[in-house]
C-alpha cells in the first residue's frame, strides 16, 4: 500500500494546527519529481477538511497514495500570466509527465466553477448554445507520439457550491462503496421518452437495456408513452427508484431541469424520493449543466441533495446528436459490462480513447471518479462461475439504425472458427469484421462504418455448422 504522500500531509496537522483535517502538502512539494500518487484531489484550501474523510477512505479502501492540492498553491506556481484554467491544466500536465511512476490515475475536481474552474469552449451555434464546460480539457495536456490528443487519466468532479454541498457528496460516496451486499445492486432502469411518429427513444432504451442485463439482470424497461405495456406513471417511477436500483439510464427529450417534454422526472422530483440506502449511479444523455447556480441542473441535483437522490451522474454538458450518442452510450455500457468493478472514471477514460469524437469528449462525470458502481458480481452475491452458452446464437446488433459504430455480439458454447462479415443489398462483402478461433462464451465486435453509404446491409455468422443473417442500417 502507497501511503507515503498522504501521511505526509497528515503531518502537517502538527506543524499548522489550525488546519484541522486534510492538510495541504508543503508549499512546492508537488514540484519535486520524486513526488508520487495514485489519487489528486483539487480543491481549494477552504474545503480541505471537508475532503478528509475520501482521502482517507481512498487510502485504506483502495490502497492509494493520496494528494490534495489547493487551487491557491497551482496558481501561485503555474498561474503567472495565464487564466485560472489553463494553470489547473499545467498543473495535472506537470503531474502526468513529471512525477515518478507510477503516475496519477484519477484526478478530483472538488467544487463547483465558483471555486474550481472548468474550461469553457464555445457551443453549438445553431442550436444557440453559447458556451460549454469541458473538465475533460484538463487531462488533454499530454501529447502522445503520434500527436494525437486524448485524455491521458480519469477525471471527475463533486459539484459543490460550498462546504454543505460538498459533505453530502463525501458522505454519499462513502456509504456507497461500504456498503454490504443487497439484492437492489442487481438491478438497472432504462427509461424511454417518446418521440410522435416513431419509437426511436423506445429502441434505443430498449438496446441499452439488453447490454446491460448481462451484468445486471434484474434490469426494466420504463417507458414515459402512456399507451405502452411498459408505462409507468411518474409516482411509480419515484417509487420504482425508492426500491433501490445501481443504475439508471433517462434516454430522450432533455432541458436542464426535466426529463421528457411531459416533465416525467424534474430535478425538484429529488426531493420527493425517499432512497437514502439505495442511492444510483444516473446516466443522461441530453445536455445538463453544472456552472449555473440560478438554475439547477438535474444531474447536479441528484448529487447536492443529502441521504436520497444518486451517488454520482453522467452527461454531456452541451448538446449532442442523438445517433452520435447512442453509439457513444453502447460503448459506454459494453464497457462497464465487460469490466465490473472497474472504476466509473476508468471506464469513462477507456471509452474516451477515440479521436475527435465531440460527443465523448463533453461528457462531463459528476462523481468520483475513483466510484465502484455496485454489482452483485464485485459484491460476491454471486460466486458461481460464469454459465456457458449451449448454442451459438446470435443478437441483433445495437444501435440500429447507426451512425457510424454498432455493435455485434454472439455466443458460441466450444472453441470455434468464427466469421463474422458485413454484405451490402448486393450481396457484396464490404467487411469482414471477424475471421478466427475464439474461445466459448460471448464475444462483442465493433463495426465502424464510416466511408459506407446509408442503407441496409447485411450480417451473417458462420460458426462451426451455424449460420445466422440479420438486417442493419447505416442511417446519417
Amino acid at each position: 500500500m502507497r501511503y507515503t504522500v498522504f501521511l505526509a500531509s497528515l503531518a502537517l496537522l502538527f506543524i499548522f494546527p489550525q488546519h484541522a483535517g486534510l492538510a495541504e502538502p508543503p508549499l512546492g512539494a508537488f514540484m519535486n519529481p520524486k513526488t508520487q500518487a495514485d489519487y489528486v484531489i483539487i480543491t481549494p484550501k477552504a474545503y480541505l477538511p471537508t475532503l478528509e474523510p475520501l482521502a482517507a477512505f481512498r487510502t485504506t479502501h483502495n490502497g492509494f497514495s493520496v494528494l490534495a492540492i489547493t487551487t491557491e498553491e497551482i496558481y501561485a506556481a503555474f498561474g503567472e500570466g495565464m487564466p485560472s484554467d489553463s494553470a489547473i491544466r499545467e498543473f495535472v500536465t506537470f503531474a502526468l509527465v513529471t512525477w515518478e511512476d507510477p503516475n496519477p490515475q484519477f484526478f478530483l475536481l472538488a467544487g463547483n466553477v465558483n471555486s474550481v474552474p472548468s474550461h469553457k469552449e464555445p457551443g453549438v451555434e445553431f442550436i444557440g448554445e453559447d458556451s460549454i464546460m469541458v473538465d475533460q480539457w484538463f487531462v488533454e495536456g499530454v501529447v502522445d507520439s503520434s500527436g494525437i490528443i486524448l485524455p491521458s487519466a480519469a477525471i471527475g468532479r463533486f459539484p459543490g457550491w460550498d462546504s454543505t454541498q460538498l459533505a453530502a457528496m463525501v458522505a454519499k460516496t462513502i456509504a456507497y462503496e461500504s456498503m454490504s451486499d443487497s439484492t437492489w445492486f442487481d438491478r438497472s432502469i432504462a427509461v424511454a421518452d417518446h418521440e410522435p411518429g416513431s419509437n426511436i427513444f423506445e429502441s434505443q432504451a430498449n438496446a441499452c437495456a439488453e447490454i446491460i442485463s448481462d451484468l445486471w439482470t434484474d434490469t426494466t424497461t420504463v417507458h414515459v408513452l402512456e399507451t405502452s405495456p411498459s408505462y409507468l406513471s411518474r409516482e411509480e417511477f419515484r417509487g420504482l427508484i425508492n426500491q433501490g436500483t445501481a443504475l439508471i439510464l433517462t434516454i430522450g427529450h432533455h432541458e436542464w431541469f426535466a426529463f421528457s417534454h411531459s416533465h416525467y422526472f424534474t430535478t425538484w422530483d429529488v426531493d420527493s424520493l425517499d432512497n437514502s440506502e439505495r442511492l444510483p449511479f444516473w446516466i443522461i444523455n441530453e445536455s445538463q449543466r453544472f456552472e449555473r447556480e440560478d438554475t439547477l441542473a438535474m444531474a447536479v441535483n441528484l448529487l447536492q441533495t443529502t441521504d436520497k437522490g444518486a451517488v454520482g451522474s453522467m452527461g454531456p454538458t452541451g448538446h449532442t446528436f442523438l445517433v452520435e450518442h447512442f453509439g457513444f452510450l453502447a460503448a459506454l455500457l459494453n464497457e462497464m459490462v465487460a469490466n465490473p468493478g472497474t472504476p466509473i472514471g476508468s471506464v469513462l477514460l477507456n471509452v474516451k480513447q477515440v479521436p475527435m469524437r465531440r460527443a465523448y469528449r463533453i461528457v462531463a462525470l459528476l462523481a468520483d471518479p475513483a466510484l465502484e458502481i455496485r454489482t452483485t458480481v464485485t459484491t460476491g452475491m454471486d460466486n458461481d462461475p460464469p454459465v456457458l452458452p449451449i448454442v451459438v446464437t446470435l443478437k441483433q446488433n445495437y444501435p440500429n439504425p447507426f451512425n457510424p459504430t454498432t455493435t455485434f455480439e454472439f455466443s458460441i458454447p466450444t472453441s470455434l472458427f468464427a466469421n463474422l462479415s458485413v454484405y451490402n443489398l448486393l450481396g457484396e462483402n464490404v467487411v469482414t469484421v471477424i475471421d478466427e478461433q475464439l474461445a466459448a462464451g460471448t464475444h462483442r465486435v465493433h463495426w465502424d462504418a464510416t466511408g459506407q453509404p446509408s442503407g441496409v446491409y447485411f450480417y451473417r455468422l458462420r460458426a462451426g455448422g451455424f449460420t445466422e443473417t440479420k438486417k442493419l442500417v447505416l442511417l446519417r
